[in-house]
């Protein structure tokens, strides 16, 4: 019986790093996985249909339910989970010194409105601050690198919400050390803060503390699922201990190597077929909370993803 060959885009991240170097195989397939600069690299060519299966943010997975022909069913595959309190960063003379004081700001959000990392903020400070996303200006743009429109994906506002790009050849980073923006909701760490610059700080210094006790009483972890689409492919799960496959190293995208920090992601698929989820491969649990609801959603929700895992993985319950 013949081995089926199967591209993979995800993000090389540190526990990734066995599928691509082969200590990881996939049982009955022939991966291949390639990675890119930008997460959102491999969202984009994932709707273009360059992969069979991908790393691909939910906020993304839930923008396709606007296209006329949605390309992809969601997986409980779970390559990212990470807190947001240290996502947000402010201009240290534009005396925002708690979640409050960022009324009537303007802020920045890295590549997308309402992307993985920003509506984790966006609703942490709805929920615990009453700062809704209507009561800012919002700035959208790359962090340290000009980054263009994400116009592969259908971009909702919401009714009241004030949005714009940034003009082109600036970045969110040096607008916001420059007083030019309040404040920045972005995965990537600014410049100006790995500079040491003293213009640039987070809004919750103490980040790690804040977090921990956000988790203690809401028991929430960010966590994203991920997709693909209807058919009849199957997969095994992932075997650990010497490969019998060749070694496979990250392959990247044109667009560069891979050199920028983990972020909150999902997984999408283009080949057909059925999955049948493994708990080797699949954490099939739907019993942890995260964003519900449609792209226009601005805050997290206590609910799990649960729908739309148990329509990908019946086995889930």
């Amino acid at each position: 019986m013949g081995t089926d060959s199967l591209s993979i885009g995800v993000y090389a991240y540190e526990h990734t790093e066995a599928l691509f170097d082969g200590r990881v195989a996939v049982d009955g397939v022939d991966a291949v996985f390639e990675t890119a600069p930008l997460v959102s690299d491999i969202f984009r060519r994932a709707v273009e249909g360059h992969y069979d299966l991908a790393e691909f943010g939910l906020t993304y997975f839930l923008r396709t339910f606007d296209l006329d022909d949605v390309p992809f069913l969601a997986l409980p595959i779970l390559p990212n989970r990470n807190f947001r309190h240290s996502a947000i960063f402010v201009n240290t003379a534009s005396g925002i010194e708690k979640p409050q004081d960022l009324v009537g700001r303007t802020v920045g959000e890295f590549t997308l409105y309402g992307h993985d990392a920003g509506i984790w903020p966006k609703g942490i400070l709805a929920d615990e601050y009453g700062v809704t996303p209507d009561q800012c200006r919002w700035v959208i743009g790359g962090t340290n690198h000009p980054v263009p429109a994400c116009d592969w994906i259908p971009q909702p506002v919401p009714d009241g919400v004030d949005v714009r790009h940034a003009e082109d050849g600036q970045t969110l980073g040096a607008m916001l050390e420059s007083g030019e923006i309040d404040a920045l909701i972005s995965i990537d760490v600014p410049r100006a803060v790995l500079d040491g610059s003293p213009k640039v700080a987070r809004l919750f210094p103490d980040y790690e503390a804040v977090e921990r006790d956000y988790y203690r009483r809401t028991g929430i972890f960010p966590r994203c699922t991920s997709s693909r689409s209807a058919g009849t492919w199957h997969s095994g799960g992932a075997s650990h201990g010497p490969s019998t496959t060749p070694s496979r190293k990250p392959r990247s995208s044109p667009s560069g190597s891979t050199s920028s920090a983990p972020r909150s992601s999902t997984w999408a698929s283009s080949r057909p077929g059925s999955v049948r989820c493994s708990r080797r491969t699949a954490d099939c649990s739907a019993t942890t909370g995260g964003p519900t609801g449609s792209a226009r959603t601005a805050r997290p929700s206590t609910r799990s993803c649960a729908t739309t895992m148990s329509r990908a993985c019946p086995s889930t319950g």
